[in-house]
């Protein structure tokens, strides 16, 4: 499996880091997870079409990570895609529909594709497995908003990846990310600067360590990150492998 990190930052853009979206390779599958503003961007700096993703994953529906739906959709429609595409999966917490509703309420018939088949998938956030191509997919509840959920993802060789999307610390926390080899894990904010529904990095080490991960990658970095050592603030709790995110940078697992 690789990861790669189209989106380090958070709804306040940098000149470093965009919003939430990354995008998951095993074999020949393509998986992304979240699409804040900037995403398709970069998928096309990397060379993956929007036509070879086999699902997209959604954390939650908040602007920053959520934003590019309809784009994705709207751009699929354009006919230099017929023949390329047949359907796309969409996955998400409930609330999924209700919010493509919301889309096609504001841009009507640009959001409802005809060349192709929509399918939207809600998965509430009970740990049950789905498969995606050759990996295994399940949901856990996070503490941020209503419908927040995180994806614990297993690959055909038994290599594991948790995403937490964003979240506090709270009970599903640990059991999205038990054992995993790696954790990409939102760190919003600097130790000293907690808010309520994200992670500072001694939080997120603390995680780590209470989960058992072979590697974290914090990620998920609001502008007053910048300039402090993250590292040294997660080591507090953390022993293992530590990795800042940075906006196309792949991770092998």
């Amino acid at each position: 499996m690789e990861l790669t990190i189209l989106g380090s930052g958070t709804g306040v853009p940098t000149k470093k880091r965009g919003a939430s979206g990354y995008l998951l390779r095993v074999q020949e599958c393509r998986i992304l997870f979240d699409s804040g503003p900037g995403t398709i961007g970069k998928l096309a700096q990397i060379g993956v079409g929007l036509h070879e993703l086999d699902a997209v994953f959604y954390t939650h529906f908040h602007p920053d990570h959520s934003l590019e739906l309809g784009a994705i959709i709207f751009a699929l429609m354009n006919p230099s895609f017929d023949g390329e595409i047949e359907s796309l999966r969409v996955v998400g917490p409930p609330g999924l529909r209700r919010f493509y509703e919301g889309l096609k309420g504001l841009y009507g018939g640009w959001v409802t594709p005809s060349s192709y088949r929509l399918h939207l998938e809600e998965v509430a956030p009970t740990g049950d497995e789905i498969q995606v191509g050759p990996v295994r997919i399940s949901a856990w509840k996070m503490v941020h908003n209503d419908e927040s959920q995180g994806y614990r993802v297993t690959g055909p060789g038994g290599e594991s990846l948790a995403y937490t999307g964003d979240t506090d610390i709270g009970p599903d926390l640990i059991k999205l990310a038990r054992g995993v080899d790696v954790l990409v894990c939102e760190s919003s904010h600097p130790d000293g600067h907690h808010v309520a529904g994200h992670l500072t990095p001694r939080r997120a080490g603390r995680v780590a360590r209470e989960a058992g991960c072979a590697r974290l990658v914090l990620t998920h970095f609001y502008p007053d990150c910048e300039g402090r050592d993250l590292v040294a603030q997660c080591r507090k709790e953390f022993e293992g492998e530590i990795v800042l995110a940075e906006d196309l940078m792949t991770i092998s697992i």
